[in-house]
């Protein structure tokens, strides 16, 4: 997420970005809410289950994010007003109870909230998770389909954009949950039947390209092709927003496929286990790395586009995310 979603901007189209989101349909956002739901179901079950200091973990970290998330906002808002530029932040300023409450986010900066409102839910969800795990995804299940039936009942907003459907989007966050409480089960499965997993992962793979080539073909203007047949096809099964049935058959196929890959030894597999130990971190500093610069107008135009040198201070910001803390584990870590 850090280095494809984080290192665009509305001015350029970087190098890095254009490389990693080249697949399609595949979005880091997704991978970001993901994992943070394994993550979750992981140190439950490190800490022996949903008992009251799991409990109390939780809500407190869901706190701190919370707070990381109005501070990073109210900061990007201010340096807008210093540098006298709309260009993230539009004319009309939310109010403090906007940004509180998740109503209103800026680019690049939206997803803490929704993480917010799922860690919470996980309070409600973690006495069942362990037991009735199988009744708790069925009920995920539910709320997705009821999402997909009442599109407009549970967005999240940036400016003039609706970013989550929080109905929708819910089912990977509890699917990642339930994962990283049974994690033995599924890593097992996933390497017994690795046959499948590959198959699976480089089918979806197939389908992208396939479908990117469907696509070119119909704006080159084929015979067979229809007005605005892409976007009702892309609407209807690939929306983002809504995370339709085709997005999220692509994280649920390709998810399995790529952890698979990160576990053949890559010989970065130890610094990405240390920079997503500082997730926080990591990700604060990856958003101001993307934001404040091209809004202090520091970037200069270059061919390869202006963003090319906000993902080179990104991947340094990675590099000084990586020194430990002391604090590590602790909800109030950062």
């Amino acid at each position: 997420m850090t280095f494809g979603h984080l290192t665009v901007s509305g001015r350029g189209s970087s190098v890095v970005n254009r490389v990693l989101h080249a697949p399609g349909w595949v979005s880091g956002a997704a991978g970001f809410v993901f994992l943070s739901g394994v993550s979750v179901g992981l140190l439950w079950r490190s800490k022996g289950g949903f008992g009251p200091a799991v409990k109390q973990w939780t809500i407190m970290r869901a706190i701190v994010l919370a707070m990381v998330h109005l501070l990073l906002n109210i900061g990007v808002i201010a340096w807008s007003e210093v540098v006298h530029d709309t260009w993230w932040v539009p004319a009309i300023r939310p109010s403090l109870a906007d940004l509180a409450l998740g109503a209103w986010m800026i680019p690049f900066g939206d997803v803490l909230p929704m993480y917010v409102v799922f860690l919470l839910a996980a309070v409600v969800l973690g006495p069942w998770v362990g037991r009735w795990s199988r009744l708790v995804l069925a009920g995920s299940a539910a709320v997705y389909l009821l999402g997909l039936a009442l599109p407009s009942f549970g967005p999240m907003r940036t400016p003039g954009d609706v970013r989550w459907d929080l109905f929708t989007w819910q089912l990977i966050f509890v699917a990642g949950l339930v994962g990283g409480t049974q994690w033995p089960t599924v890593r097992r499965t996933i390497e017994d039947r690795r046959a499948l997993v590959i198959a699976a992962g480089l089918a979806s793979l197939g389908a992208i390209v396939v479908l990117h080539t469907v696509f070119a073909l119909a704006e080159r203007g084929a015979s067979w092709s229809r007005p605005g047949w892409r976007e009702t096809f892309e609407s209807a099964w690939l929306d983002k927003v809504s995370m339709q049935p085709g997005r999220l058959l692509l994280v649920f196929t390709l998810g399995p496929f790529v952890y698979w890959v990160c576990t053949r030894r890559l010989p970065f597999d130890q610094w990405l286990q240390r920079a997503g130990s500082r997730s926080l971190r990591v990700y604060t500093l990856s958003t101001l790395a993307c934001l404040v610069p091209p809004l202090a107008g520091a970037l200069p135009t270059t061919p390869i586009g202006n963003d090319t040198l906000v993902a080179v201070l990104t991947i340094a910001t990675l590099a000084s995310a990586v020194p430990a803390t002391r604090w590590r584990g602790r909800p109030w870590s950062f």
